[in-house]
C-alpha cells in the first residue's frame, strides 16, 4: 500500500492522528505475580499490530476503487454498486463508500440537472449543513464536493448532493489528501445516522493521468474523492478478533485537549482496586 506509514504511525493511526491514552487491567487480583510489565507491553503490541494491519487491508479495498476511477472515464451508479458489494462483504468496519466529484461552479447547474434526471427528482441541488445540523441548498462556492454515488445507497441516500467540504473537519483532510496526493483521515467524528460510537471519514483523491500537485484544485486535473465512513469500535472488535485471548480488558481514551473521553472499551471495568498501565502515543 502507497506511503502506509505516513498515515499509520504507532496505535495513532488508529483514531486519526489524536493522542491515546490506553489502559489495560489483569481481570485477575493476580496480575502483579503472574503478568509482568513486559507481557503487558507484548500484549498491547501483539493488539497494535492486528488493528494496523486491519487498517492496511480496509485501505487497500479503497485504493482499488481509486484507481478504477482515476482509469475510467465513466463509471454508472450501478457498476460502483457493483464494485462496492465485495466490499462491504469483507469489512463490516465501513459504514459506506461515496464517490465524490470536484463540481466547479461554473458547473453546478449543469450537474445538479444531470442528477436530478438521474434520480427522478426535480427538486436535487448541492446542500450542506447549517449551523442547526439541517441540510440546506448549497451557498455558493468556487467549487464543490458533493457526494454523487453512496453505498449502501438504502441507508444513506440522504447524504447524496451534500458537499463534504462545506464541513471544516472533512475540509482540512480533503485539502491534505490532494495534497499528498495520498489517503487522509479525519479526527473522530459522530454521525448523523448513526450517533452510537465514534467514526472517521478515509479520503482518498482520485486525479486525472499526468497531474502535478500544483494543479491540483485546477479544472482536468483533480477528479473527485473516494470517501468511506468507519465505525471505530467495529474496525477494532474486527482486529482483534483473531488475537490471543488474555485476561486484560483494553480501554482506549482520546486525551486531545485533556477531554479523556472514553472512545473505545468499557470504561467502568477501570476501578480503582485493579492494577492498570498507561500508555502515551
Amino acid at each position: 500500500m502507497k506511503n502506509l506509514s505516513s498515515i499509520l504511525p504507532a496505535f495513532a493511526v488508529l483514531i486519526m492522528g489524536i493522542t491515546l491514552s490506553i489502559w489495560v487491567q489483569s481481570k485477575r487480583n493476580d496480575i502483579q505475580s503472574n503478568l509482568k510489565n513486559h507481557e503487558i507491553a507484548l500484549v498491547i503490541e501483539n493488539k497494535t499490530i492486528a488493528i494496523q494491519q486491519q487498517l492496511t487491508i480496509s485501505f487497500s479495498s479503497i485504493e482499488i476503487l481509486q484507481y478504477l476511477f482515476e482509469k475510467n472515464n465513466q463509471i454508472s451508479r450501478k457498476e460502483f454498486q457493483n464494485y462496492t458489494a465485495p466490499i462491504f462483504y469483507g469489512d463490516s468496519s465501513i459504514k459506506a463508500i461515496s464517490w465524490v466529484p470536484r463540481i466547479i461552479h461554473q458547473d453546478r447547474a449543469k450537474y445538479e440537472s444531470n442528477i436530478s434526471k438521474e434520480l427522478k427528482n426535480r427538486e436535487f441541488s448541492i446542500i450542506q449543513l447549517n449551523d442547526k445540523n439541517q441540510a440546506v441548498v448549497s451557498e455558493k462556492q468556487t467549487f464543490y464536493f458533493p457526494i454523487t454515488y453512496i453505498e449502501p445507497i438504502a441507508e444513506n441516500s440522504k447524504a447524496i448532493g451534500y458537499d463534504i467540504y462545506s464541513n471544516k473537519i472533512r475540509n482540512a483532510t480533503i485539502n491534505e489528501a490532494i495534497s499528498k496526493k495520498t489517503i487522509q483521515i479525519t479526527p473522530r467524528i459522530k454521525l448523523i445516522q448513526d450517533p452510537s460510537g465514534y467514526s472517521f471519514l478515509a479520503i482518498a483523491p482520485v486525479f486525472y493521468p499526468s497531474d502535478s500537485l500544483e494543479k491540483a484544485f485546477k479544472k482536468g486535473t483533480l477528479k473527485g474523492l473516494i470517501s468511506a465512513v468507519y465505525k471505530i469500535d467495529k474496525l477494532i472488535n474486527d482486529a482483534l478478533a483473531h488475537t490471543k485471548s488474555t485476561n486484560i480488558d483494553l480501554a482506549i481514551f482520546d486525551v486531545t485537549n485533556n477531554s479523556n473521553e472514553s472512545i473505545y472499551g468499557v470504561k467502568h471495568k477501570l476501578t480503582k482496586n485493579k492494577i492498570f498501565r498507561r500508555d502515551e502515543y
